[in-house]
């Protein structure tokens, strides 16, 4: 017998208990780790990556066992050792992270102090700050497909730039870009789960066709040989506009204020203060509900299938709330009628249709740039819009829809109507709800081909 007798089979048990206690928990990691950018488990356990609170420039883990959180730069949690994942220092450092979890009472509260701090410091509309409210808790939940997308559509004002910002510090993953090009979109680390918040004067066609995708979450990209998985949440804020590639993909357009007096500053300070409030208090949120909200059946049959879908997801976030979810087909129903009106109105739509004018009337083969901005302006002015339309806005606006001119000739720029052209210009009709192909043209096979899709 040894010096501890029969003492040393009863400690060796015990130390072992304590072991496997632990590994069902979290706690202090062992050396040989897993790197990871964070998962959920089928028990409702989570392993997430927060800022390391000691050190900014560093990646802390959150290690959550459906009621407690604890923290470290390694962890253990349902028997497996985690470290965070390697990401470049750069795109760390333009990423609004939480550094841990923080109660937020209920969905109905965390979405009024939402609301709140948008209002305070913006002066968007309430409809507006509510779709915007909505998004932003949306991104918290990327496994929800078709992610909902936002877009800001206006002048680059202080207004508009700070929206962009609030949003980028209450969304998940949140990261800031600008001057994109479908290149660069592909070299991010999508794996991370990111939102991407894109701000530049315009998005063509291409970036549009990508940032759909994205939203779909429907399949990997392939690229040099391999396949890229490419699914976020998206917010942009752009002078003209988009629907992101495809008016399949529900969307939240909302004009940007030409100007606001009196609009409170956010500064450095208050930045991180409004991000070490809510970003914790989202991630708990997010934990505590993902079972849930993934699981959501939640359904407005009511709707349009477009909206439908967004309505869907919406609604599929505030699982414990049913009249929050009962609130969201109204909603959704308000929002589409502002913006159909809005719309109208704008020169995008109005572009659209002065080609579908031309089309239907089949009596030339082109069109020149300075023509549609006449056919355009006598539209506006049909709509009580009196303003003058230049040749130089339609030019990027065609471009921007994958409406491509052909070098200009003595007359000027030209769009050609050949069959692939116009049967994108009906799509882009249907895509932006524009109303002479809503009452349909006789004699135009093109606008039976489907029905009409409603922008939301």
């Amino acid at each position: 017998m040894d010096k501890m007798g029969r003492k040393a089979p009863q400690a060796s048990r015990r130390a072992n208990a304590v072991r496997q206690k632990q590994r069902k928990s979290c706690s202090t990691a062992d050396p040989v780790s897993v790197p990871t950018t964070g998962k959920i488990f089928a028990n409702g356990n989570a392993i997430e990556p927060v800022q390391d609170e000691a050190n900014p420039e560093q990646l802390s883990l959150l290690c959550w066992n459906g009621a407690r959180a604890i923290s470290g730069s390694e962890m253990i949690c349902d028997g497996q050792s985690y470290v965070p994942a390697p990401i470049d220092p750069t795109i760390l450092k333009a990423l609004t992270l939480p550094t841990g979890v923080a109660s937020y009472g209920s969905p109905r509260k965390l979405l009024a102090e939402l609301g709140s701090i948008m209002t305070a410091y913006g002066c968007f509309p309430e409809n507006s700050i509510t779709a915007m409210s909505r998004w932003a808790l949306s991104t918290w939940f990327p496994e929800v497909q078709p992610a909902p997308g936002l877009s800001l559509v206006g002048p680059d004002t202080s207004a508009g730039r700070q929206q962009f910002q609030l949003l980028h510090l209450l969304c998940r993953h949140g990261l800031m870009l600008t001057e994109v090009s479908v290149a660069g979109l592909l070299t991010l680390p999508m794996g991370w789960q990111l939102t991407l918040l894109i701000q530049q004067p315009e998005l063509s066609f291409e970036i549009q066709r990508i940032l759909s995708s994205a939203r779909r979450g429907i399949g990997s990209i392939p690229r040099g040989g391999r396949v890229l998985e490419f699914h976020c949440g998206v917010a942009t804020y752009t002078e003209l506009g988009g629907v992101h590639g495809s008016g399949l993909i529900p969307s939240f357009e909302i004009s940007v204020p030409h100007s606001c007096q009196g609009l409170p500053v956010i500064d450095n300070a208050m930045r991180q203060k409004i991000a070490d409030d809510f970003q914790p208090k989202l991630l708990r949120y997010r934990l505590e509900n993902f079972s849930k909200v993934v699981n959501s059946v939640f359904d407005a049959p009511t709707l349009v299938p477009s909206i439908r879908e967004l309505a869907k997801n919406l609604g599929a976030c505030t699982p414990d709330d049913p009249d929050l979810q009962a609130q969201v087909p109204e909603f959704l129903r308000i929002q589409n009628k502002e913006l159909r009106s809005a719309a109208w109105l704008e020169l995008r739509t109005v572009i659209i249709e002065a080609i579908l004018a031309y089309l239907h009337e089949a009596k030339q083969d082109c069109i020149y740039v300075r023509e549609i901005a006449n056919a355009a302006e006598a539209i506006l002015a049909g709509r009580g819009e009196s303003r003058k339309v230049e040749p130089r806005e339609v030019g990027p606006r065609l471009h921007s829809l994958g409406l491509i001119t052909e070098e200009r000739n003595s007359k000027g720029i030209r769009l050609v109507l050949t069959s692939d052209v116009s049967r994108r210009v009906h799509q882009l009709a249907r895509d932006f709800s524009v109303p002479s192909i809503q009452n349909g043209a006789r004699r135009c096979p093109l606008c039976g081909n489907a029905p009409p899709k409603v922008r939301v």
